[in-house]
């Protein structure tokens, strides 16, 4: 696992986070992550993914 994770606790929750690859991008980058995560802290028991997306809306007149 060669991902960098940040660990932190909020209350009674043990927090991991991680930030997406930057090398490859999309949903592939997400579940490389997650994989990753899962093998290295089997206890986790709830994942949210948070990012800003990856498209433009676009309105035309």
């Amino acid at each position: 696992d060669f991902n960098i994770y940040a660990l932190s606790r909020i209350s009674n929750y043990n927090i991991v986070l991680a930030c997406l690859l930057a090398e490859i991008t999309g949903s592939v980058s997400a579940a490389i992550i997650i994989k990753d995560m899962i093998c290295s802290f089997p206890a986790v028991r709830f994942g949210l993914i948070v990012g800003i997306g990856s498209g433009v809306l676009y309105y035309s007149a």
